[in-house]
């Protein structure tokens, strides 16, 4: 009698344990859904009052009730010392970039760094203790609730006209953002949550149609290049991994091809170019900048000027840089919009590293666990590419925080599998 109620007992400590996991999931999933909603938000109140804060006050604040909530869930020994690492490290940082900086520029230098690498470490770490199956769902919620919010908001504000233009310069003006402040970082999540929905689905169907027209209807109303640009790399890397080449034939094929693209650019966007509707606003840069700089919107006008100032720099700022705000004042612009510059001249080498580090762990374990898993190696590789050449991701709460899913679900995939350079080294030692 004594066994069969303490087997009761121990069902009943399941049933409700499992019913406390379920909760705390739902929770979980309720911020992340609301990620979009409150950068729609954010842009709504800037709009009608100027307010600027409303986003990243939701992330930041939630996130860190968030934390004390699950404190006390467990978490891998080795995930937990990479975080606390991570966040010590980056701390550190702060506090020695706090010293050198001025003190106007204080405010916005804590900023950067809690927007970027620290967000993403506490995402991490927030996730780390949750099963494989817990986090697919709450990443599957995530992409599908910022491709269906940030899709009904651009078309409906574009219906009601109170749209914010994309890019406006004098006289010349193309694209449509909506409420929203940046459209680069909502092209990046956009774009990864497309594919997301797309291999979902994974099959040729009317939804996949009517999906894939809305998203690039989306990105033609944002007037942002690096949509279309990006939806094109995760496509040719799905068809380059479906071939089953493997990974590092995948994206030696891959690497090949988009470097054929971008030679043969120039013809391709002068040939396709007096088609599009706003090519007359493209032509006015093309004549005065060239095709290239106008393809990547003026990034790399200000590389000799870059160079200059590295060359400049001490020991000391080449490791942990001059202070982001020091860096971009003295280029004289807000940012080069390429993260591994932003990064290496406001953090040095130590931040490139760490940054591009969780990106390089990322792809070393789908290399060898997750090579037909094509969703996460072909975001991982988007984000690498777009990180470089677009910028708004190191230092932009909500791409940090997308980031920080997409490492965390390799992770889970990961586990309880042995590390990656583990039965590489295997291989060539012929054990």
């Amino acid at each position: 009698m004594m066994k069969i109620n303490g087997k009761r007992s121990q069902m009943t400590d399941e049933f409700e344990s499992n019913k406390q996991q379920d909760r705390l999931v739902r929770l979980l999933m309720l911020y992340f859904v609301g990620i979009p909603v409150s950068d729609f938000l954010n842009g709504f109140f800037v709009y009608f009052t100027s307010v600027s804060s409303f986003s990243f006050l939701y992330k930041s604040l939630i996130l860190l009730i968030l934390l004390v909530v699950l404190c006390k869930k467990p978490i891998c020994g080795r995930l937990l010392f990479t975080m606390n690492v991570s966040v010590s490290m980056i701390t550190l940082m702060l506090l020695v970039h706090l010293q050198l900086s001025s003190s106007y520029m204080i405010y916005n230098e804590v900023l950067i760094f809690l927007k970027g690498p620290m967000l993403l470490s506490l995402v991490m770490l927030l996730l780390a203790s949750f099963n494989k199956k817990q986090i697919i769902y709450i990443s599957d919620m995530y992409f599908i609730s910022s491709w269906l919010i940030i899709s009904l908001s651009i078309l409906l504000m574009m219906f009601l006209g109170i749209s914010i233009t994309t890019y406006a310069a004098g006289d010349l003006s193309y694209g449509s953002k909506g409420l929203y402040v940046s459209p680069n970082e909502i092209t990046f999540v956009y774009a990864l949550s497309f594919w997301r929905i797309i291999k979902k689905i994974d099959s040729i169907c009317l939804a996949t149609i009517i999906i894939s027209f809305l998203t690039l209807l989306v990105c033609y109303i944002l007037g942002t290049k690096s949509g279309f640009v990006m939806i094109g790399i995760l496509f040719l890397w799905n068809l380059t991994i479906s071939q089953k080449l493997g990974f590092r034939r995948a994206l030696l094929l891959s690497i090949c091809c988009y470097m054929l693209v971008i030679v043969f650019a120039e013809k391709l966007f002068l040939w396709i170019g007096p088609y599009l509707a706003i090519w007359s606003n493209l032509d006015f840069y093309i004549q005065k900048y060239g095709v290239l700089p106008t393809l990547t919107g003026g990034r790399f006008l200000l590389l000799e000027e870059v160079l200059h100032v590295f060359a400049d720099y001490s020991p000391l700022q080449l490791l942990i840089g001059a202070g982001f705000q020091e860096f971009w004042n003295s280029v004289n612009s807000k940012s080069i919009e390429s993260d591994i510059i932003d990064l290496f001249g406001g953090g040095g080498a130590m931040l490139v590293i760490w940054f591009y580090g969780f990106l390089g762990w990322g792809l070393s374990h789908i290399s060898y666990k997750n090579r037909h898993n094509s969703f996460l190696s072909g975001a991982l590789i988007a984000t690498v590419l777009y990180s470089i050449f677009v910028g708004h991701i190191a230092f932009a709460a909500t791409p940090v925080i997308t980031v920080a899913i997409i490492l965390i679900e390799i992770y889970k995939e990961n586990e309880n599998k042995k590390y990656f350079i583990r039965p590489v080294l295997n291989r060539y030692s012929g054990v």
